[in-house]
């Protein structure tokens, strides 16, 4: 019996690691924390040959070397008594199963089917334009009332200045009568 999970893409390619042309991996050629930092081959993102989305546990099949998630893979051997779901003729049990496990925090959840319409494109930019419109008319009403209040205060400190000018000349005036009037 063939399960509608195990065929919903044809199977990609047997995953590689190297440039080199794809060869079958065993598990000691394979990296079991998966590819390293230094090699110039790096993916953060691991596909399912299964389902065609990101893998979350990763597994590689040791007989045909394609990637899947571990639990569809899991479900399509229940489904197929234990044979490999792209192979079709060699068993594969869940102990040969290679995990990698270096890929699977990496891994990007996809985009959602409707973020990538022209209505939900265009929906998201008129929400972004939106939020730029509130954002600009926010900070123009924030920058009146501080306009408001820093000519409050220049009013302030030149009402201050011509008062201390003012107070400065009755004193030298005082100061100077005094003197006059001692003399």
């Amino acid at each position: 019996r063939v399960s509608k999970v195990c065929h919903h893409r044809p199977p990609s390619p047997p995953l590689s690691l190297s440039p080199s042309p794809p060869a079958m991996p065993t598990a000691e050629s394979m990296s079991v924390d998966g590819p390293s930092a230094t090699d110039g081959n790096v993916c953060n993102v691991v596909y399912c040959s299964l389902s065609g989305a990101a893998c979350q546990r990763p597994v590689i099949s040791p007989t045909t070397g394609h990637v899947y998630e571990r639990s569809i893979l899991l479900q399509c051997l229940l489904e197929n008594g234990g044979v490999d779901p792209v192979d079709g003729k060699a068993p594969l049990k869940e102990d040969d199963l290679i995990e990698l496990r270096g890929a699977a925090g990496a891994a990007v959840p996809p985009r959602l089917p409707s973020s990538s319409s022209i209505p939900a494109v265009l929906t998201a930019l008129r929400d972004e334009y939106d939020a730029s419109a509130l954002e600009t008319f926010g900070l123009r009403k924030s920058l009146m009332e501080t306009r408001r209040e820093l000519s409050q205060a220049l009013y302030r400190v030149d009402a201050a200045v011509r008062v201390i000018a003012r107070v400065t000349q009755e004193r030298d005036a005082a100061r100077a009568a005094l003197a006059a009037a001692a003399s």
